[in-house]
């Protein structure tokens, strides 16, 4: 997991060197070779900054709360089980910092003032 985060740091970091969001066909097949090998190269470099993501993660806000509570059903007696498998519980909590932050509106860094 650390690593996937940590590319996924890297990646946003060159992207938004190259002055592009990533998002949509803004990238060449070429440009993105060179992105990809970058990658490569220089994840490694983030991974203090992942591990630094993650730890903060421990600490969800109310909506991640709020969220992975949604997945839970009453065994009864005070009891409760997630519905599914646990992962339920932890994709429905990211998937709604995930939702706020697509909510929001994105400039691409050119248009940032």
């Amino acid at each position: 997991m650390a690593e996937r985060v940590a590319r996924a740091i890297c990646r946003g970091v060159l992207l938004l060197r190259c002055g592009t969001t990533g998002i949509g066909p803004d990238l060449s097949p070429q440009a993105a070779t060179v992105l990809e090998v970058a990658e490569d190269m220089l994840w490694r470099d983030y991974l203090p900054t992942a591990q630094g993501a993650l730890e903060e993660l421990r600490h969800p806000d109310g909506t991640m709360v709020d969220a992975g509570a949604g997945t839970f059903v009453s065994t009864g007696s005070n009891q409760y089980s997630v519905a599914g498998q646990p992962s339920t519980a932890w994709r429905a909590m990211i998937d709604a910092v995930i939702d706020a932050i697509e909510a929001e509106p994105r400039t691409k860094p050119e248009d940032a003032s």
